[in-house]
C-alpha cells in the first residue's frame, strides 16, 4: 500500500468528519499521536468561496487561490463517506468547462454563455444571478496531523462570519480510518507506552449512542472485533479469532463485575 502524504492529489478518499463548537480533547489526542508532518501544514489559513446549489447535495464546489475544485460524493461505507475529485480548474475558466463540467455539477439551468472564457468576477456574477445558487464566504484556520497513515485535521471555520469547529480523518484506505475509533486507538496507545491497571475508578462508562458499535447485537460485535484484529491490526486469521474470544471473555467479566456494580 502506498504511503499517503498530506497535500498530494490521490485517488478517491474515505472521510470521517464532525462539526461542533469544541474538539479540544480530541485535538490534544490527535496532536500527541501524530507522526511528524511538513511544517507547511502545521497551521494554515485560507479564504475560500463555496458554491451552494439548491438542486444538488452530492457535489462540493469551492474556490481557493483562484482555483476551482469540485468533488463528488461516491458512497458511504461503515459510516465513512467517499469523495472523488471531479474537476479542477483555474480562472479565467473556459466556456467549454462551464458548459460540460461546472454547471452540470450544480444541476441548475445553464446561463447564456457568449464568451470563450470568464474571469472569477464574471463567474461569481452568474452565480449571484441564479436563484438556485449561493456563494458562501468561508475563512479556515487548519491544523494538520498524520495518525495511523490517515490525514487528520482540526479546523476553525468562519462561514459568512459564524464560527464552527470541524475535525476529520481521511484516507484512500478505509481500514486506516477505522483504526482511529476509540478502541483501536487505545490499542495503538498501549503499543507505544506502558499501561497499568489501577484499583481506583478514574472514569465512568457511558452506554453508546443509538447506532454506535457498542449498541449493536452480539453477532455484530463479534464480527466487528474480528475485523478490528484482522483488518485494522493486520493479524492472521488464527490470532484474530483468538483475540476476538479474549474480547468476549473480558467483556463478559466487565459486565458481571463492573457494570452491575456501577449502575448509574
Amino acid at each position: 500500500m502506498a504511503e499517503l502524504k498530506i497535500g498530494e492529489i490521490s485517488k478517491p478518499r474515505f472521510e470521517f468528519r464532525s462539526f461542533g463548537q469544541c474538539f479540544c480533547e480530541a485535538h490534544k489526542r490527535m496532536a500527541r499521536l501524530s507522526v511528524p508532518v511538513p511544517e507547511k501544514v502545521w497551521e494554515r489559513e485560507s479564504d475560500e468561496i463555496y458554491i451552494i446549489s439548491r438542486k444538488n447535495d452530492i457535489n462540493n464546489t469551492k474556490i481557493r487561490n483562484g482555483k476551482m475544485d469540485i468533488k463528488t460524493y461516491v458512497q458511504t461505507v461503515d459510516g465513512l463517506e467517499q469523495w472523488n475529485p471531479l474537476m479542477k480548474g483555474e480562472f479565467p475558466i473556459s466556456r467549454t468547462v462551464l458548459e460540460n463540467e461546472v454547471f452540470p455539477a450544480f444541476m441548475v439551468e445553464m446561463p447564456a454563455l457568449d464568451k470563450d472564457e470568464y474571469t472569477y468576477d464574471e463567474f461569481i456574477a452568474m452565480v449571484k444571478a441564479n436563484p438556485d445558487l449561493a456563494a458562501v464566504r468561508v475563512h479556515k484556520q487548519r491544523f494538520g496531523y498524520m495518525v495511523n497513515n490517515t490525514i487528520c485535521e482540526v479546523g476553525n471555520v468562519l462561514i459568512n462570519g459564524a464560527k464552527i469547529v470541524t475535525i476529520n480523518s481521511e484516507s484512500t484506505e478505509i481500514e486506516d480510518i477505522k483504526k482511529n475509533n476509540d478502541y483501536a486507538m487505545w490499542l495503538k496507545v498501549c503499543q507505544r507506552v506502558d499501561c497499568y491497571l489501577l484499583d481506583e475508578v478514574l472514569a465512568k462508562y457511558r452506554r453508546g449512542r443509538v447506532g454506535s458499535i457498542s449498541t449493536h447485537g452480539y453477532s455484530t460485535m463479534i464480527r466487528w472485533h474480528y475485523k478490528l484484529w484482522h483488518e485494522a491490526m493486520k493479524m492472521n486469521v488464527i490470532a484474530s479469532v483468538f483475540w476476538t474470544c479474549i474480547n468476549l471473555v473480558c467483556g463478559l467479566y466487565k459486565k458481571l463485575f463492573y457494570v452491575s456494580k456501577m449502575d448509574i
